[in-house]
């Protein structure tokens, strides 16, 4: 009879200084896609899942009195002078990316993510996922916004050469963080990952001309494994001129590991 040995979830944070590994581009699959058992992925999932429980969980913790209820009611409906009127609200993109498969929800855009130039402040450069994905998660595609006047006026468009429906080799992206570099560079970092194969990447495009366009991925990290699972990705640049790493670019993401029969060994980066 054999022993059953429980499975064992490793979390480890990676941390790498960018060096650039371009991502080869692939056709898209034609067909329904069927997803593999990626188990990292699942661990992931839970995870979030867990941690959503916990802080819904924390909302309820101490009933409080009607008197109670209509006070803190009361103090979350009286904001500072500075936030009670919000006006020349307006759309800056939206979702025009073409739905590959079922799953994919057309015309969506969330998780967005903001940064400012810090050597130009009317640089701003928004990126956001769009045609999410319900049932697995991730988005079809990533997308951006960039203002060159502070917010007037902005130019949207897709990061390229990322997943197969703008031309790249991963079926799926999620999480972007923009974030710029002391020489104006705008960069954009995500994680890309595969539904029907255990692909997963951190990733980071660059911007030459203030956000307008981007180039082709490079690759921080890049496995082909079901039992790892890189995720919850962020970035940022050294912009203290007198930083002896001046410039130089940091990405960090969580990495999900799980025991199996293909484990790979983690070595730091």
């Amino acid at each position: 009879m054999r022993t059953r040995r429980p499975l064992l979830l490793v979390v480890s944070i990676g941390v790498g200084v960018l060096v650039g590994v371009p991502a080869a581009a692939v056709a898209a699959p034609a067909g329904p896609r069927r997803a593999v058992v990626n188990v990292a992925h699942q661990a992931a999932v839970r995870a979030r899942q867990a941690l959503e429980a916990r802080a819904a969980a924390r909302l309820h913790a101490h009933a409080l009195s009607a008197a109670a209820r209509a006070e803190r009611s009361l103090a979350r409906t009286a904001p500072g002078a500075m936030f009670r009127k919000i006006t020349n609200v307006r759309s800056i993109s939206r979702d025009t990316l073409p739905s590959l498969s079922a799953e994919i929800e057309p015309d969506t855009q969330v998780e967005q993510d903001v940064a400012i130039d810090p050597g130009n402040p009317k640089i701003i450069t928004a990126a956001f996922q769009e045609g999410r994905n319900g049932p697995f998660g991730g988005t079809a595609g990533i997308g951006y916004a960039t203002s060159q006047d502070g917010g007037r006026t902005w130019a949207d468009g897709n990061l390229p050469l990322l997943t197969t429906v703008v031309g790249g080799p991963f079926q799926l992206a999620s999480d972007a963080v923009p974030g710029f570099g002391p020489d104006g560079s705008d960069y954009a970092e995500t994680i890309a990952f595969g539904e029907t194969n255990p692909l997963s990447a951190v990733t980071v495009q660059r911007s030459t001309d203030g956000g307008i366009s981007f180039g082709p991925p490079s690759l921080v990290v890049d496995d082909n494994n079901v039992n790892i699972f890189n995720d919850k990705d962020w970035l940022t640049v050294d912009t203290f001129k007198g930083s002896p790493h001046f410039g130089r670019i940091y990405a960090v993401w969580a990495r999900f590991i799980t025991t199996g029969p293909h484990l790979a060994r983690v070595a730091g980066v």
